[in-house]
């Protein structure tokens, strides 16, 4: 889903899905990192992660609060960061 949701190509090693970073197109296929069964993602190149909010804020380039909004729109109620995981997201 996040692929259709973030246009994200994401290729799965071991735990983690790795691939470039859409955002700031630097670092290779190595910069964005996602661990699903944490919850979480990092970007190197920007040096920021987070839960699934965040990182719809990162790569849509919003606010914290609009990429709540659109998750819920999405999704449903987005009541805090684990209401919805990365891993829904993938």
């Amino acid at each position: 889903m996040a692929s259709i949701l973030f246009g994200l190509n994401l290729v799965l090693h071991g735990s983690q899905y790795r691939g470039g970073c859409p955002v700031c197109k630097t670092g290779g296929d190595r910069a964005l990192i996602v661990t699903p069964a944490k919850g979480l993602f990092y970007c190197f190149a920007k040096k920021a992660g987070g839960d699934a909010i965040a990182l719809t804020a990162h790569i849509r380039g919003t606010s914290v609060k609009d990429a709540a909004d659109q998750l819920d729109r999405a999704f449903g109620t987005v009541q805090n960061s684990t209401s919805i995981t990365v891993a829904y997201l993938l």
